[in-house]
Protein backbone atom coordinates (compact mmCIF):
# COMPACT_ATOMS: atom_id res chain seq x y z
CA UNK A 1 0.00 0.00 0.00
CA UNK A 2 1.01 3.28 -0.79
CA UNK A 3 1.06 6.23 1.42
CA UNK A 4 1.17 10.18 0.50
CA UNK A 5 1.14 12.90 2.29
CA UNK A 6 0.45 16.76 1.14
CA UNK A 7 2.35 20.26 2.92
CA UNK A 8 -0.26 22.85 2.86
CA UNK A 9 2.01 25.89 0.95
CA UNK A 10 1.15 28.20 4.11
CA UNK A 11 3.27 26.29 6.59
CA UNK A 12 6.09 25.62 3.55
CA UNK A 13 6.27 29.93 2.81
CA UNK A 14 5.41 31.88 5.92
CA UNK A 15 6.20 35.60 5.49
CA UNK A 16 8.63 36.73 8.12
CA UNK A 17 8.18 39.43 10.29
CA UNK A 18 10.19 42.61 11.50
CA UNK A 19 11.11 43.08 14.44
CA UNK A 20 8.01 45.37 14.95
CA UNK A 21 6.05 41.94 14.31
CA UNK A 22 4.86 43.15 10.78
CA UNK A 23 4.84 41.17 8.02
CA UNK A 24 7.89 41.91 5.90
CA UNK A 25 7.46 42.33 1.92
CA UNK A 26 9.97 40.79 -0.78
CA UNK A 27 11.48 43.04 -3.04
CA UNK A 28 13.70 42.70 -5.84
CA UNK A 29 17.01 44.67 -6.68
CA UNK A 30 17.80 46.66 -10.02
CA UNK A 31 21.20 47.33 -8.70
CA UNK A 32 24.39 46.19 -10.76
CA UNK A 33 25.56 45.37 -7.85
CA UNK A 34 23.01 42.79 -6.82
CA UNK A 35 20.67 42.22 -10.36
CA UNK A 36 17.61 40.25 -9.61
CA UNK A 37 18.56 39.95 -5.71
CA UNK A 38 15.42 39.30 -3.43
CA UNK A 39 15.16 40.74 -0.03
CA UNK A 40 12.91 41.49 2.46
CA UNK A 41 11.51 44.91 3.77
CA UNK A 42 9.32 45.72 6.88
CA UNK A 43 5.69 46.93 5.14
CA UNK A 44 6.44 50.25 7.52
CA UNK A 45 9.08 51.53 6.48
CA UNK A 46 7.51 51.76 2.83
Amino acid sequence: MASSSSVSHSTLYQIPKCGCNRPMRMFVSNSDENPKRRFWKCTLSL
